[in-house]
């Protein structure tokens, strides 16, 4: 039978509940929760948070949890014409998480680790990335023999030994690779655990199971910062081999001449994110959870990771963005962007998303022009090198023929209240 984690069991203690009470109660209930209780699984497609998601009940119409969304795909695939299917409990971990499995369900199969790709290409080009660490390579090694391993009597010590060569490496980062392999690895712990065994490996078993578990649990607990704290750990190091003699900013510089505009194509690449979390890459709590919450790839995450270096490195007074009309984007610094706040034609009040701008530079250069397209007052005097104006229509009215680009559309991707 194939068994699965149920999660979120204090938030069906109660409303108006402490963490402290809620956690009090999920114990209690759980010291009660006798194997082979039966369960219900029921779809619920119109949750507001995740439409994939499957409620766990008890005598009918006790919610008492949610199967874990990492297995709620493959769940997916066993309930009946109505979203719903029978299952048992199967045991717990001793705090708040429980088990159950699904009786004549097929043990699924333990694929290769992959994922589809969550976010938009990046702009950098091969050869200008970061590589995976050593200990990294070294995890996409033994977790997939760990995770396939045929769990018996005969086969505990070979488990024991390649969990503790898997633990130093189980918090490594928040990539979805990580994340499945943990999920795999404490199944093969839990189901090693129920078996005869000698005493001093069954009591170390226990105790790796129990580690996992806390990790698992560690990386679902917002509340406690623990993919920020990571995720600013692994950037911390990565930044330092970024600074090597031959690292990441040492290839920058040798080709960055031929392509200048890396940087603001690393810039827009954010402001187009899927979510508007991964929109301001210096928020990296908001950011750590998304990538984390969506499931990005390692390639992905190390990505996300190159990107950010380069854009503090250089771009580190990028604030802003904008895109003129053949779609070249430009950066802005934060005195541009205090600036174009301060106009008070603006029907926005202040910079957001949607707002546009047209101007009407000379044939020479931005720096001289003078007029613009709109009576509005532009937020830089005529001696200065960019007058544009507000306007609400993304369309340029002009006519003027000049070899510079008209400005055509503006966005804000970084700071809080331009979202």
């Amino acid at each position: 039978m194939a068994e699965y984690e149920v999660t979120g069991v204090r938030w069906q203690m109660g409303e108006g509940l402490t963490m402290e009470q809620r956690t009090r109660m999920a114990e209690e209930f759980l010291r009660t929760l006798k194997v082979g209780t039966p369960m219900i699984l029921s779809a619920e497609p119109d949750n507001p948070h995740d439409n994939e998601a499957i409620a766990v009940y008890i005598d009918y119409t006790r919610r008492v949890g949610y199967i874990k969304h990492e297995c709620c795909a493959e769940v997916k695939g066993l309930l009946n014409g109505d979203g719903q299917c029978d299952a048992v409990v199967s045991g717990n971990d001793g705090h708040v998480t429980f088990y159950v499995e699904i009786p004549d369900a097929p043990e699924a199969s333990v694929s290769p680790v992959g994922a589809t790709r969550k976010l938009p290409d990046c702009p950098l080009p091969q050869g200008l990335g970061l590589a995976f660490s050593d200990e990294e390579r070294a995890l996409r090694v033994v977790a997939p023999r760990l995770a396939n391993v045929a769990v018996s009597a005969d086969t505990a010590s070979t488990l024991l030994q390649m969990t503790e060569r898997y633990m130093p490496l189980s918090r490594l980062s928040l990539c979805c690779e990580d994340d499945v392999w943990r999920d795999r690895v404490l199944k093969q712990l839990r189901k090693a655990c129920r078996l005869t065994l000698p005493q001093p490996v069954k009591e170390r078993l226990e105790l790796l199971r129990d580690e996992l578990h806390a990790t698992v649990g560690d990386f679902h607990c917002a509340h406690e910062h623990w993919q920020e704290r990571l995720f600013d750990r692994q950037l911390d190091v990565l930044r330092q081999k970024a600074d090597g003699e031959d690292g990441l900013f040492a290839k920058y510089e040798k080709y960055r001449e031929l392509q200048p505009d890396t940087i603001e194509r690393l810039a827009r690449w954010f402001n187009e994110m899927p979510h508007v979390e991964l929109r301001n890459y210096r928020e990296h709590a908001a950011l750590a959870r998304r990538l984390s919450y969506i499931g990005v790839s390692r390639r992905e995450l190390y990505e996300v990771y190159a990107a950010i270096l380069l854009l503090d490195r250089y771009g580190a007074d990028v604030v802003g963005l904008y895109i003129n009309k053949v779609g070249t984007a430009t950066l802005l610094t934060q005195k541009d962007i205090e600036l174009l706040n301060g106009l008070s034609s603006s029907p926005l009040g202040e910079v957001g998303r949607g707002l546009s701008f047209t101007c009407t530079p000379t044939a020479t250069s931005p720096a001289s022009a003078s007029s613009c397209s709109s009576s509005a007052s532009c937020p830089r005097s005529s001696t200065t090198s960019w007058p544009p104006t507000a306007r609400t229509s993304a369309t340029s009215t002009s006519n003027a023929k000049t070899t510079t680009p008209f400005l055509h559309k503006f966005s804000i991707p970084f700071p809080h209240k331009f979202h």
